[in-house]
C-alpha cells in the first residue's frame, strides 16, 4: 500500500508493479517477502513513462485507450467491506468510465477474508521490521505506539504465526491470480475512506 495508499490520499497515481519488474538493487528493505519498487506521478501517462524507463524488461507499450474488448471485474467482496460512501460511488464511477470506454464491467465473487489476509499482511511487515532493523525495537524514540506494538508482538509471537502468515498470502495470490483468469483487470477501492 506504500504506493497506493498515498496516491489515493493526494489525488495522484501511484503503481505497485509486479515484484522483479523493476530492479530493486539499493532498495532500503522494509518488508523484503513484500517489497517492491512503486511509483508516484501526476498522471497514467506519467506514470507509464516512469514504468517503461526503470522496467527491468522490454515491453510493448499499450494504447491507454481501454480495449473495446477489456474485460473488468468488480468485486462483490467489497460489499462485505466498511467502504465510505464517497468510495463507493468513485468505484462505481470509474466502472461507468470503463463501461463508456468499452469495456465490460462484471460483478464477480472472490472468496477472501479480507480482515484475515489484512491482519496476515501487517503481521508479516512487523516480522520483517523486527529483522530487519533490531534497533528499532530498542529506540521507540519517534516511533508510534501501533508500530512498537507491531514490533513487539513480531519478538514475541512462535514462528509459526508467521509461516501461516505467509501461507495466508500466498494462497490470496493463488485466489486473485485465478480470479484473474477471465479478466483483464480488477477494480478496487485502495482505501475504506477519502
Amino acid at each position: 500500500g506504500s504506493s497506493r495508499i498515498p496516491a489515493a490520499f493526494t489525488g495522484t497515481v501511484g503503481l505497485k508493479p509486479g515484484r522483479d519488474s523493476i530492479d530493486s538493487r539499493g532498495l532500503m528493505p522494509m518488508a523484503p517477502d513484500l517489497d517492491v519498487v512503486g511509483l508516484h506521478a501526476n498522471s497514467v501517462a506519467a506514470t507509464r513513462a516512469f514504468f517503461d524507463q526503470m522496467a527491468s524488461r522490454s515491453r510493448v507499450t499499450a494504447s491507454g485507450v481501454a480495449r473495446r474488448d477489456m474485460v473488468v471485474g468488480l468485486p462483490r467482496f467489497r460489499e462485505a467491506c466498511v467502504l465510505d460512501l464517497d468510495v463507493i460511488a468513485a468505484v462505481d464511477a470509474m466502472a461507468a468510465r470503463a463501461m463508456e470506454a468499452g469495456a465490460r464491467v462484471t460483478m464477480i465473487d472472490i472468496d477472501l477474508d479480507l480482515e484475515e489476509l489484512v491482519r496476515a499482511v501487517a503481521l508479516i511487515c512487523a516480522d520483517c521490521m523486527a529483522a530487519s532493523y533490531p534497533d528499532l525495537v530498542e529506540a521507540k524514540a519517534g516511533l508510534s505506539d501501533e508500530f512498537l506494538a507491531r514490533l513487539s508482538l513480531a519478538g514475541q509471537l512462535p514462528r509459526e504465526h508467521f509461516a501461516t502468515a505467509r501461507d495466508q498470502v500466498r494462497i490470496a495470490d493463488g485466489v486473485l491470480r485465478a480470479s484473474m483468469q477471465d479478466f483483464d483487470a480488477l477494480l478496487l477501492p485502495i482505501t475504506p475512506f477519502p
